[in-house]
């Protein structure tokens, strides 16, 4: 659609200020968005989806089967936020 200038996946959702920025590739994905700053905890996600489709949630539909980051990306991910 003419109207659209990017769609993102899920895992990339919170990568959204750096898209606005500017046009970002594919590996986004690995990066850390340094934005807790004001926060006590950061965030590291290890694994996206689920496998399980229990019968009152509705994660397995919303973002698919389970999807575990690669190890190399999480060890770069918790350098950037120590």
């Amino acid at each position: 659609m003419k109207e659209v200038d990017q769609v993102i996946s899920n895992d990339q959702k919170l990568l959204l200020g750096a898209y606005a920025k500017a046009e970002i590739s594919q590996e986004a994905s690995c990066q850390v968005p340094i934005e807790f700053q004001n926060k006590t905890r950061a965030l590291l996600q290890i694994q996206n989806g689920c496998d399980n489709k229990c019968s009152f949630c509705i994660i397995p539909y919303a973002r698919g089967k389970n999807v575990s980051t690669p190890i190399k990306n999480i060890i770069n991910q918790a350098k950037l936020l120590a």
